[in-house]
This record gives structure tokens, sequence and C-alpha cells, in this order.
């Protein structure tokens, strides 16, 4: 792979982004640094102009290889001819995302939540139904990889994503700054519909085995959850992340009430 300039990440240090829309969408918005790029031989260097000007602007000539070279690097054949190393993801700091200009701002703090088609998942139903950022800890939290972003349909490219030391110290911030914090939990006695969300929330999801930590628990100003018809929890965190999200969109944008 030719680049000017600068030294590759070791090894273990790769991050592999591949698929034809990943690729196409991680490029064309400029925002996440590219290491390498890697296109199937069989792809025209004409194809996609726009992409190798881009690229270049990167100092990165991409390397044309086999299918089989694809299949070897990223570990799938689902590579659709494009991969891309990446450099580390663009998290955005709390402080460019709140206070905002949004009435009612929702922010999601997702509180070590490890299947990265969870977090991918959760991206995209945030940043369709109105969330204002998605906020995630250092520890035992799935990174943004080719899988979130696969999941997030691109919306991990569009939403802004806040990286934070300690998701618990990042709750008091938010509530000292006069944000509600509503946490889901299975033994709430409220449903989802009772809480207010016109008002700036912070909402904190769990992590798929364990829940809420107990410390982000006792922080919150309120627990709510999702009455189920069949009595069980059958929803992942990403269906019951959806769920909730659309009920403060509602709220915000259907519901006349004061």
């Amino acid at each position: 792979m030719k680049k000017k300039g600068g030294q590759f990440l070791s090894g273990h240090q790769r991050s592999w982004v591949w698929g034809r829309n990943p690729v196409l969408e991680i490029i064309r918005m400029g925002t996440w640094p590219v290491r390498e790029c890697y296109f199937s031989d069989t792809l025209s260097s004409n194809e996609y102009p726009d992409l190798s000007e881009k690229l270049q602007t990167w100092g990165i000539i991409p390397t044309y290889v086999s299918a089989d070279r694809l299949k070897t690097l990223c570990g799938t054949t689902e590579h659709q001819g494009m991969l891309l190393r990446m450099g580390p993801f663009p998290y955005a700091r709390w402080e460019e995302v709140h206070p905002n200009t949004v009435q009612s701002p929702l922010y999601l703090v997702l509180d070590r939540i490890q299947d990265a088609h969870n977090f991918g998942a959760i991206i995209r139903s945030a940043a369709s139904l109105g969330a204002s950022a998605v906020i995630v800890g250092e520890s035992r939290q799935a990174p943004v990889n080719s899988q979130v972003v696969r999941a997030s349909a691109g919306a991990v490219m569009h939403l802004p994503l806040v990286q934070v030391s300690d998701c618990l110290q990042q709750a008091r911030q938010m509530k000292e700054q006069g944000i509600s914090l509503i946490a889901t939990a299975l033994n709430a006695e409220k449903a989802v519909w009772e809480c207010s969300f016109k008002r700036p929330v912070g909402l904190i999801l769990g992590n798929e085995a364990e829940g809420v930590d107990r410390a982000l628990l006792d922080l919150c100003d309120e627990s709510c959850k999702i009455p189920q018809s069949s009595g069980i929890d059958s929803l992942n965190v990403a269906a019951a992340a959806a769920a909730i999200l659309y009920e403060s969109w509602r709220q915000k944008n259907i519901d006349t009430r004061v």
C-alpha cells in the first residue's frame, strides 16, 4: 500500500471497514481518517473518480487486489470489493454537542453495550428519531467497526458519538447541567409513555445481560419500562431503544398535550 508520509498502525491496532455503502459513505464524508484503501482489481480505476480525488487529499493511493486478498485482509467474503483500514474514530466532545439549539434534546447514554449489531442499530434509530447524540464509555463498550457502520446504515457518520472515560461521571455532569436522567429497567413502575420527553433528557440504556449499572440507576430521576403483552422481557436493547426513541419523537411531534 502506498501512502505519503506517516506510519501505519501495527497489525493488532488495525480497524477495517468493508462493503460498498460503508466505504463510499466514509470516504465522501471525509471525517474518519483512512489509513489504507484496497479495491477489487475487477473495479475500474475510473469508476469512482470522486473517491480517488478525496483519497489523494489524504495522501492515499488505492491498491487494487484480488478478491481472495481482500478476504484475507478483512476475514470475510462480504467486502463487496472495497476495504478500508481506518484511523481512530472521530468521537465528538460533550462540549461540542451540549448545549445545542434543539429545544428538548435527547441524549442516549449507552452503559456497556457490547454487541456490535445492537450498537449500530441503536445509532440508526437514534439518528432517524431525533436524538442529539449518543454517549458511550471507554470500558466494556463495543468499538465502532465495520459491523457497527453497516448496522447503523451509515448513521454513525451523521450522528455525534461522544466517548467518555466514565459514564457515571458523565451522567452526574449532565444532571448538573439540568438534563433529566431516565433509565430503562425491567422492574420500573412507570411505562415509557408516562415519562415526559418534552425537556432535555439523558436516556440510559444498559448492558445486554446486566442492564443499567446500579450506581447509574440510583442517580437517575426516573426509570421506565416497555410494557409487553407476553409478560416477559422479549425485547433486546436495540429494539427497546427504538421503541423509547419513537415515544420521545411522538411526544414532541404528535402529542398535543402540554
